[in-house]
């Protein structure tokens, strides 16, 4: 299980899934943007029908909706969709969600 990854670096090789793999991503991401692991999916679909992948994306939620910190503007990094920097912080419900949905993939996978 991954939450909010950078799915770049992926798209350009030949990406395999070869065990259960669950993404967890913020729609409003401007440091990890939702779209290329969104791409990668539906590539990974493609090629592996029968892969077990599961993607969420959580409404209104930023990197770091998993935490507890509050939303804040990082200008100490530049590698996001913006270069003078990047929104960071938590959504309760989008946090609540995804822990949730991460108990039931393990549950699911390790049983």
């Amino acid at each position: 299980m991954v939450f909010y990854p950078g799915c770049r670096v992926l798209l350009r090789g030949n990406f395999a899934v070869d065990t259960p793999l669950l993404m967890l991503l913020g729609e409003r991401d401007d440091w990890t943007p939702p779209a290329r692991c969104l791409q990668l999916a539906d590539r990974t679909r493609e090629r592996q029908p029968t892969a077990e992948l599961t993607v969420r994306v959580y409404p209104d939620s930023y990197h770091g909706f998993d935490g507890q910190a509050p939303l804040r503007f990082r200008r100490d990094v530049s590698n996001g969709v913006n270069p003078d920097g990047v929104h960071n912080g938590g959504n309760p419900v989008a946090r609540a969600e995804a822990l949730r949905e991460l108990d039931l993939f393990l549950q699911r996978i390790l049983n």
